[in-house]
C-alpha cells in the first residue's frame, strides 16, 4: 500500500477544515458586527423610551379609561333605551 495518497488525502482535509475554519471566522466576525449594531440600536431605543415612558403610560391609561367610559356609556344608554320600549 502506498502511504502518498492517504498523506495528499490528509493534506487535503486540513486544506478544507483551514478553509471551513476561516468561513466560521467571516462568520463570527460578520454576526458579532451585526450584535454590536443590535445591541446600540436596542440601547438607543431604550434609553429613548426611558425619557417618554411616563407620558406613555399616560396616554395608555387615558386612552382605556376613555374606551371604558364608552362602553359604560353604551351600556347605560342601551339600558334606559330598553326601560323606555318596556
Amino acid at each position: 500500500m502506498n502511504p502518498l495518497p492517504i498523506l495528499l488525502q490528509h493534506k487535503i482535509v486540513v486544506n478544507n477544515d483551514n478553509i471551513c475554519l476561516e468561513q466560521v471566522d467571516q462568520e463570527y466576525d460578520r454576526v458579532n458586527d451585526l450584535l454590536e449594531v443590535t445591541s446600540a440600536d436596542f440601547r438607543a431605543d431604550f434609553e429613548r423610551w426611558q425619557v417618554t415612558k411616563q407620558q406613555d403610560v399616560k396616554q395608555l391609561l387615558t386612552h382605556m379609561a376613555v374606551t371604558n367610559i364608552s362602553c359604560l356609556d353604551d351600556v347605560i344608554n342601551y339600558s334606559s333605551l330598553s326601560l323606555v320600549i318596556c
